[in-house]
């Protein structure tokens, strides 16, 4: 069975795991910021590098950029002149989550005024 728990930067999943029946079948899958960046950011996570046993590294990184069809917005150049308004906003799994950071550092390389506070970000719920 595959369960995907998704959330909170990756720490959701990465609590489910910890917590699972250790039944030799259950592995987790996760990216970097769930072990780095979500400690780095949050000393009062319910987990440390401890308590995992890592097997392997499996990482791929990619970004998709999507907008509402009504946004009239059809290439990446009127997204950024967008972003650079004020007037944008884009989602992530979580505060310093990857998909936060890399959309943060996009922000900053265009010069958005708050290195990236000018847009504004939706974290994902915590999903249950």
């Amino acid at each position: 069975m595959l369960a995907n728990a998704v959330g909170a930067g990756g720490a959701t999943g990465s609590v489910a795991a910890k917590n699972a029946k250790g039944d030799g079948y259950t592995m987790l899958f996760t990216r970097v910021g769930s072990h780095s960046v979500n400690p780095a950011m949050n000393g009062n996570l319910p987990d440390t590098l401890d308590d995992f046993c890592f097997a392997t590294v499996f990482d791929v990184n990619p970004v998709a950029c999507a907008v509402a069809p009504s946004s009239g917005i059809k290439t990446m150049n009127e997204l950024f002149a967008t972003a650079k308004t004020g007037t944008a906003a884009y989602s992530s799994v979580g505060v310093g989550s990857y998909l936060h950071l890399s959309a943060v550092m996009v922000m900053d390389r265009l010069g958005v005024e708050g290195r990236g506070r000018t847009v504004t970000h939706i974290p994902q719920k915590r999903w249950r």
